[in-house]
């Protein structure tokens, strides 16, 4: 069946184009909350991509409230072990972003087979540096990108995190509190205007770079 014209029309409206011109600033004034406006409605839409980014906006805050854990941090563990098992992605994701989940579980959930889920554990500040290393290497690139973010990254992760060939993940191995300052000024140059300033929001940028 053809797409009726104002579907065409919707689709296009919600086209990544769109979201990255107003979270990058590019022939439009950067806008957080209009980015957010753009991927709710994608995210609404079924668009995995938008869903995920969604998400890591509400856990860094920008341009929405932050939040962690969405009100959860009174489930119990034994609680938690049954969600974390539940045939439903949706309930593993809940999961693994839950500031109680046990190490055990998060280990489990960092090797589900649906990325989200993947990328939720590597989202959770609870997650052990020993499972970051692992899923700074996932082959999923919002996976990496969720890891770097995550603020137990520590720099030899980042060092790697912030050579990544997807934007993103640069931007986000930007954004941690955690990066280097002779690697901020690396990024300060990179090719793509997110990673610049991202780079340039950091407070270590401000701080001086040891000598090599």
């Amino acid at each position: 069946m053809n797409e009726s014209l104002f579907t065409r029309k919707k689709r296009r409206s919600l086209s990544p184009t769109w979201r990255n011109m107003y979270r990058k600033g590019e022939g439009v004034p950067q806008d957080d909350k209009a980015a957010v406006r753009w991927y709710r409605l994608a995210a609404d839409q079924g668009d995995a991509s938008a869903q995920h980014t969604l998400g890591a906006r509400y856990a860094e805050g920008e341009g929405v409230p932050q939040d962690y854990d969405e009100g959860d941090s009174d489930t119990s563990p034994e609680a938690l072990e049954k969600l974390a098992a539940d045939e439903d992605k949706d309930v593993r994701w809940r999961a693994a972003r839950n500031p109680n989940i046990p190490t055990s579980l998060l280990e489990k959930l960092a090797a589900d087979e649906e990325k989200d889920v993947r990328s939720a554990a590597a989202e959770n500040p609870n997650t052990p540096t020993s499972l970051l290393e692992k899923l700074a290497t996932d082959e999923d690139w919002d996976v990496r990108d969720a890891a770097a973010g995550n603020p137990n990254m520590t720099a030899s992760l980042l060092e790697k995190l912030a050579a990544d060939e997807n934007w993103s993940v640069r931007g986000a191995a930007a954004g941690n509190p955690n990066m280097t300052a002779s690697l901020l000024e690396k990024l300060a140059a990179d090719e793509d205007k997110d990673v610049r300033w991202r780079a340039a929001r950091n407070p270590n940028t401000h701080k001086k770079a040891p000598p090599e």
